[in-house]
């Protein structure tokens, strides 16, 4: 028998955060969870996401019109191979 004020019971170290998964599905919830808490409680996020949202997409549709529209180079097609399929287990000359 132990001791009376003796034990082996050590205080919670509290809530730790740190093994929580946050890839795929989960991820994306916390993340969703976490946007729409800020824009509820936050009225400046509000106005800021309300404000964003938009341009952001009229930004993204001009680089892909601009992008869809301009030739490529020589020099890019040699860089990024877009002459051809990329194919598994390619070798590159040396």
């Amino acid at each position: 028998m132990k001791a009376a004020g003796k034990s082996d019971i050590r205080p919670h170290p509290g809530i730790s955060y740190h093994k929580v998964p946050v890839a795929g599905v989960g991820g994306l919830l916390l993340a969703v969870a976490i946007v729409l808490t800020a824009v509820w409680r936050l009225p400046d996020v509000r106005e800021f996401l309300i404000l964003s949202i938009p341009v952001g997409f009229l930004a993204a549709a001009l680089i892909y019109w601009i992008h869809k529209r301009r030739p490529r180079t020589e020099e890019e097609k040699l860089l990024f191979n877009l002459d051809e399929r990329p194919r598994m287990n390619d070798q590159r000359p040396a």
